[in-house]
Protein backbone atom coordinates (compact mmCIF):
# COMPACT_ATOMS: atom_id res chain seq x y z
CA UNK A 1 0.00 0.00 0.00
CA UNK A 2 2.80 2.45 0.82
CA UNK A 3 5.04 1.59 -2.13
CA UNK A 4 5.83 4.28 -4.66
CA UNK A 5 3.60 3.83 -7.70
CA UNK A 6 1.34 1.30 -5.95
CA UNK A 7 -2.16 1.01 -7.36
CA UNK A 8 -4.21 -0.72 -4.67
CA UNK A 9 -7.49 -0.01 -6.48
CA UNK A 10 -6.23 -1.92 -9.53
CA UNK A 11 -4.43 -4.72 -7.73
CA UNK A 12 -6.56 -5.48 -4.66
CA UNK A 13 -10.16 -6.62 -4.45
CA UNK A 14 -12.47 -3.75 -3.70
CA UNK A 15 -16.09 -2.74 -3.43
CA UNK A 16 -17.38 0.35 -5.16
CA UNK A 17 -20.26 2.06 -3.42
CA UNK A 18 -22.12 4.73 -5.35
CA UNK A 19 -24.88 6.69 -3.67
CA UNK A 20 -27.68 7.81 -5.96
CA UNK A 21 -29.81 10.30 -4.04
CA UNK A 22 -32.57 10.20 -6.68
CA UNK A 23 -32.89 6.44 -6.45
CA UNK A 24 -36.34 5.35 -5.29
CA UNK A 25 -34.74 3.06 -2.69
CA UNK A 26 -33.76 6.20 -0.79
CA UNK A 27 -37.39 7.23 -0.37
CA UNK A 28 -39.64 6.16 2.43
CA UNK A 29 -43.20 7.01 3.36
CA UNK A 30 -43.78 9.38 6.23
CA UNK A 31 -45.72 7.57 8.92
CA UNK A 32 -48.67 9.92 9.36
CA UNK A 33 -49.06 11.70 6.03
CA UNK A 34 -47.83 8.83 3.82
CA UNK A 35 -45.89 11.35 1.71
CA UNK A 36 -42.56 10.28 0.18
CA UNK A 37 -39.59 11.56 2.15
CA UNK A 38 -35.94 11.19 1.17
CA UNK A 39 -33.74 9.48 3.69
CA UNK A 40 -30.01 9.10 4.03
CA UNK A 41 -28.55 5.95 2.36
CA UNK A 42 -26.86 4.88 5.60
CA UNK A 43 -30.23 5.02 7.35
CA UNK A 44 -31.72 2.68 4.75
CA UNK A 45 -28.89 0.18 5.29
CA UNK A 46 -29.38 0.30 9.06
CA UNK A 47 -33.15 -0.15 8.74
CA UNK A 48 -32.70 -3.19 6.50
CA UNK A 49 -30.26 -4.71 8.97
CA UNK A 50 -32.42 -3.96 11.99
CA UNK A 51 -35.53 -5.34 10.29
CA UNK A 52 -33.90 -8.78 10.44
CA UNK A 53 -32.34 -8.38 13.89
CA UNK A 54 -35.07 -10.16 15.84
CA UNK A 55 -35.01 -13.11 13.45
CA UNK A 56 -31.22 -13.43 13.73
CA UNK A 57 -31.51 -13.17 17.52
CA UNK A 58 -34.01 -16.03 17.60
CA UNK A 59 -31.72 -18.10 15.36
CA UNK A 60 -28.73 -17.41 17.62
CA UNK A 61 -30.65 -18.34 20.77
CA UNK A 62 -32.09 -21.52 19.29
CA UNK A 63 -31.72 -24.30 21.81
CA UNK A 64 -33.87 -26.91 20.11
CA UNK A 65 -31.88 -30.05 19.42
CA UNK A 66 -32.93 -30.52 15.81
CA UNK A 67 -31.70 -33.47 13.76
CA UNK A 68 -28.83 -31.62 12.07
CA UNK A 69 -27.45 -30.25 15.36
CA UNK A 70 -27.60 -33.72 16.93
CA UNK A 71 -25.71 -35.22 13.98
CA UNK A 72 -23.00 -32.56 14.08
CA UNK A 73 -22.54 -32.89 17.85
CA UNK A 74 -22.34 -36.68 17.53
CA UNK A 75 -19.74 -36.31 14.76
CA UNK A 76 -17.65 -33.96 16.93
CA UNK A 77 -17.91 -36.27 19.98
CA UNK A 78 -16.89 -39.29 17.88
CA UNK A 79 -13.97 -37.52 16.18
CA UNK A 80 -12.60 -35.81 19.30
CA UNK A 81 -13.28 -38.54 21.87
CA UNK A 82 -9.59 -39.09 22.68
CA UNK A 83 -8.66 -35.39 22.78
CA UNK A 84 -9.27 -33.41 26.02
CA UNK A 85 -11.43 -30.29 25.92
CA UNK A 86 -8.48 -28.11 26.93
CA UNK A 87 -6.70 -28.76 23.61
CA UNK A 88 -9.10 -26.80 21.40
CA UNK A 89 -6.63 -26.31 18.56
CA UNK A 90 -5.89 -30.03 18.42
CA UNK A 91 -9.64 -30.80 18.40
CA UNK A 92 -10.16 -28.41 15.47
CA UNK A 93 -7.20 -29.97 13.68
CA UNK A 94 -8.65 -33.46 14.15
CA UNK A 95 -12.04 -32.34 12.82
CA UNK A 96 -10.41 -30.69 9.81
CA UNK A 97 -8.29 -33.77 9.08
CA UNK A 98 -11.30 -36.08 9.22
CA UNK A 99 -13.42 -33.86 7.00
CA UNK A 100 -10.60 -33.50 4.45
CA UNK A 101 -9.85 -37.23 4.48
CA UNK A 102 -13.28 -38.88 4.72
CA UNK A 103 -15.76 -36.49 3.10
CA UNK A 104 -16.48 -36.07 -0.60
CA UNK A 105 -17.42 -32.79 -2.20
CA UNK A 106 -20.85 -32.57 -3.78
CA UNK A 107 -21.22 -29.38 -5.81
CA UNK A 108 -24.51 -27.63 -5.19
CA UNK A 109 -24.33 -25.28 -8.16
CA UNK A 110 -27.23 -27.04 -9.91
CA UNK A 111 -29.37 -26.69 -6.80
CA UNK A 112 -28.80 -22.92 -6.72
CA UNK A 113 -29.73 -22.69 -10.41
CA UNK A 114 -32.84 -24.79 -9.68
CA UNK A 115 -31.61 -27.63 -11.87
CA UNK A 116 -32.74 -30.89 -10.33
CA UNK A 117 -32.08 -34.29 -11.87
CA UNK A 118 -35.62 -34.32 -13.33
CA UNK A 119 -35.23 -30.89 -14.94
CA UNK A 120 -31.82 -31.84 -16.39
CA UNK A 121 -33.32 -35.01 -17.89
CA UNK A 122 -36.21 -33.02 -19.34
CA UNK A 123 -33.84 -30.40 -20.81
CA UNK A 124 -31.75 -33.03 -22.60
CA UNK A 125 -34.77 -34.59 -24.36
Amino acid sequence: MDEVGARPADELPSIIIAFAPDDLRNLRRERLSNLPVTQQPWLQAIRQREAKAMWWRRVAQKKLPDRQNRQIKAFIRETCAAIPDTLKARRMEALHERIARDFTYDADRDWYFDLTAASRAWATK
